[in-house]
């Protein structure tokens, strides 16, 4: 376990290629980062099927496990490593807001939510706890710190898929856009929040030197920001990086590549940007200082990122 520790988190990318409209070749790769040139190391690759053009979809990584669903909806948590694999029929019909583990038992929970009818406005959250054998959930209705979150719907719909939560000292982290980071006590079950220092839609977080890091890349002045949040009761945050991209050197031909997004994956700042050309997508790879490290190419394939995941002892 305290070689476990030392192990960082790798950022997670898959690869969808369409063969047909029934059929298509999903792939996701972890990024070694910290070696030059960056290793891509293969965590899952199979078809997938559907007649329907549902997607597959990964939910959430947490110590080496994956969260995911198929195109017929079905959710499934695996071990890659493992080849181990167990369906969760509970969480049908639900979104999911993270994949964690709940250090006083040793478990592994799902935080989940649905709407209670059709008629209702309002969600419940859930709390899925995984064993080796099957997945027993429990409805924690709506519970919150300060009676003002209940009336702000912003935060309500918190989706592991698009913002993948971030968990330090106990508590998960998602950031709202409502210039909000969205605290859950994992152990009190219970939501708080605290002032972020912005409001752009592309911010995401990452722990930098034991503290809160929020960071953004704003594709329009090609700038990485990046701040830690220093106390959580005074919402007190200072900036921690601002790095001019290298915009020639991105370039297709002499063509500008379009960013699409973009997201700061350790604490020394490096970057990871996807941008498109034609019908070819590239992955940038930066570090700190704003110099282009690596860069894929890949044509026909539409790769995303899904959160991160930790090599598992």
């Amino acid at each position: 376990m305290a070689h476990h520790r030392r192990q960082p988190s790798l950022p997670l990318v898959f690869f969808r290629t369409r063969s047909n409209d029934y059929a298509a070749h999903t792939m996701v790769d972890a990024l070694y980062i910290r070696r030059t040139p960056a290793a891509r190391w293969p965590v899952l690759e199979f078809d997938d099927y559907n007649k329907s053009r549902r997607s597959f979809t990964i939910h959430a990584s947490c110590d080496g496990l994956l969260l995911l669903s198929l195109s017929n909806h079905r959710f499934y948590i695996c071990n890659p490593a493992m080849r181990q694999w167990l369906q969760l029929t509970d969480l049908t019909g639900g979104s999911v807001a993270a994949l964690y583990p709940h250090r006083p038992s040793g478990d592994y929970r799902v935080l989940f939510w649905k709407y209670p009818d059709n008629r209702s406005c309002r969600v419940v959250f859930y709390v899925l706890t995984v064993s080796s054998l099957q997945g027993q959930q429990r409805c924690i209705g709506l519970p919150v710190a300060f009676p003002s979150m209940k009336k702000d719907k912003s935060w309500w719909h918190l989706q592991a898929s698009e913002h993948p939560p971030l968990l330090l000292h106990g508590c998960l982290h998602w950031h709202a856009f409502n210039r909000k980071i969205i605290i859950f006590d994992t152990v009190a079950e219970s939501f708080s929040w605290v002032q972020s220092p912005t409001a752009t839609r592309s911010a995401h977080l990452l722990q930098m030197d034991g503290m809160l890091g929020i960071g953004c890349i704003d594709t329009a002045s090609m700038t990485t920001k990046a701040w830690v949040l220093e106390d959580y009761e005074a919402e007190v945050s200072s900036p921690k990086y601002r790095t001019e991209l290298p915009e020639e050197e991105m370039m297709e031909d002499g063509k500008c590549v379009q960013c699409l997004y973009g997201k700061v994956v350790s604490e020394n700042a490096d970057m990871l940007r996807i941008g498109r050309i034609c019908l070819s997508l590239s992955l940038f790879h930066c570090d700190g200082k704003g110099k282009l490290i690596q860069k894929f190419l890949w044509e026909n394939v539409d790769p995303k990122f899904s959160g991160s995941l930790s090599k598992r002892a």
